[in-house]
């Protein structure tokens, strides 16, 4: 199984995620493939920013259109007409989710680090989404959720991984995969149930964390 992760410039525009996808087409014709991918380019900072402009109080409503459109522009650019609007569907889904969290972030005036983990790991959640759904119309694909095999600590923001824990259940459950999985980086789940953030640049250590998980 090869383990290979984008992040950055790799998916920043709808062009480049197509470059990504042919190489990975490229690479699962004689291997497995896991495809850990961060939030599209610039989203990150832009879901940092919304807890920042709803915890001084303001309207954070023009931010999370442009989010939404961003990510609509890709739908447009990437997903065959007959499953654009299913996957733009889900897009607003997790909008709308955040929207919640934000809402609830203003009428508190608290933005703990639990709440931020919430927040940013989002964008994660819609670029995988996507891309899967994209890599779907040219090869075998599924999506993989790291909250069902990366556990941590609740240290919110920059969490503590069980390694023995997480490595075997990685095992367990992407060790038999075939095809292409894409896997978003970043997040993960505490034993509580409750989202944790791996600390900025944590795509990187997803994937290397599934392939010495695989690997072992």
């Amino acid at each position: 199984m090869h383990v290979v992760k984008f992040g950055g410039t790799s998916v920043a525009s709808a062009k480049n995620i197509g470059l990504v996808r042919d190489i990975v087409k490229k690479k699962s014709a004689s291997q497995n493939v896991v495809v850990v991918v961060s939030a599209l380019g610039g989203i990150t900072n832009k879901l940092v920013q919304l807890g920042e402009i709803a915890l001084e109080g303001h309207d954070a409503r023009p931010l999370l259109q442009e989010i939404e459109k961003a990510h609509f522009d890709v739908c447009d650019t990437l997903i065959d007409s007959s499953n654009v609007e299913e996957v733009k569907a889900m897009v607003i889904k997790h909008i709308k989710r955040l929207s919640e969290i934000i809402q609830g972030v203003k009428l508190i005036g608290e933005l703990s680090s639990k709440v931020q983990d919430k927040i940013t790991s989002t964008g994660e959640r819609l670029s995988s989404y996507i891309i899967s759904e994209y890599f779907k119309q040219a090869v075998s694909t599924q999506l993989v959720d790291p909250a069902n095999f990366i556990l941590t600590d609740e240290n919110y923001g920059n969490a503590n991984v069980d390694y023995k824990t997480t490595f075997s259940q990685i095992k367990d459950q992407l060790g038999k995969l075939e095809g292409v999985a894409v896997c978003p980086g970043f997040l993960a789940k505490s034993a509580s149930g409750e989202v944790t953030t791996l600390g900025r640049g944590g795509s990187d250590f997803t994937a290397a964390l599934i392939a010495a998980g695989v690997g072992s």
